[in-house]
Parts: structure tokens; C-alpha cells; sequence
């Protein structure tokens, strides 16, 4: 299968549900499982994939969410889903996906000021803020102890 062929089927997916769910479960498999055979072959040599495994950050060893739930194959799926055909909009996506996760955990958290929750979210708001310096983008993110679901 080429690239072409493999957004082909993700776009029929998306687009055709009902489509997709009238058919057989067995053919249904197949094209997931030859779907991620393919994007493993392409993930194996994605400049992308590796500027993300290599950030220290979101990479390995980092703890990240994407370092911890998503193999390559994964990630090679979702930057194309998300359209992010450039380095620097693989690393956005990956840090966009700890972003969430955080957010997720801080909207959990127990309310205190020294829940692990907010101390990650401090620490990440760092992190962020550094790497969006570099890039000079905007810091358009409300921090989480800031958000209205926490005054309650």
C-alpha cells in the first residue's frame, strides 16, 4: 500500500461510517491490521517520529504520554490524521498531547495546592513556555490553576 492508499482508506473511514460499519467485521480487521502494517513501515523512517522520540520532553525517557501510550506507528497515524507534515508541527502535536493529558489529570485533581496534578501542570507551563519562546509563538494557554472549573 502507499500513503496515498492509506489516506485513502482513513478519509473512507471517516467519512463513510455507516459504510464501514455495514461491512464484514473480518474485512473491517484487515484493513485496520494492514493499515498499521503500513504505518509501522513508514514510521520506522519518519524524521518526524524521530525528532519526537529524540525531544526530551515528549521523547524517550521523558514520561510523557506520548513516550508512554503511543508506538510508532501510533504517532505515525495521528501526525497524519492531524496533517502535521513538518518537524516542527510534529513536535507541536506531541507537546499539544501532553498538554491535554494534563489538563485531563488537572481537571481530576483534588483541589489542593500541592496536588501532583498542578505541580506537573507547573512544571509543563515551564516547559511550554520555553519552547513556545523559542518558536515565538503565543502564549494563548490559561494556566491551569487558573481555569474557571477550579474556583468552584
Amino acid at each position: 500500500m502507499t500513503r496515498e492508499e492509506i489516506h485513502g482508506l482513513m478519509e473512507f473511514i471517516k467519512s463513510e461510517r455507516r459504510k464501514w460499519e455495514d461491512r464484514p467485521e473480518d474485512w473491517r480487521w484487515s484493513v485496520v491490521v494492514a493499515i498499521n502494517n503500513v504505518a509501522k513501515r513508514f514510521a520506522k523512517n519518519d524524521e518526524r517520529i524521530q525528532a519526537i522520540r529524540a525531544d526530551e520532553h515528549t521523547g524517550r525517557g521523558s514520561c510523557s504520554v506520548v513516550d508512554e501510550c503511543f508506538d510508532d506507528a501510533e504517532i505515525w497515524y495521528a501526525l497524519e490524521d492531524d496533517g502535521a507534515d513538518t518537524i516542527n508541527k510534529a513536535i507541536r502535536w506531541a507537546y499539544e498531547e501532553e498538554q491535554i493529558n494534563i489538563d485531563q489529570a488537572c481537571d481530576k485533581r483534588w483541589g489542593e495546592d500541592d496536588d501532583p496534578e498542578l505541580e506537573r501542570a507547573r512544571e509543563w507551563d515551564a516547559v511550554e513556555n520555553l519552547r513556545k519562546a523559542k518558536l515565538e509563538e503565543p502564549d494563548d494557554r490559561i494556566p491551569c490553576e487558573y481555569r474557571e472549573e477550579d474556583k468552584r
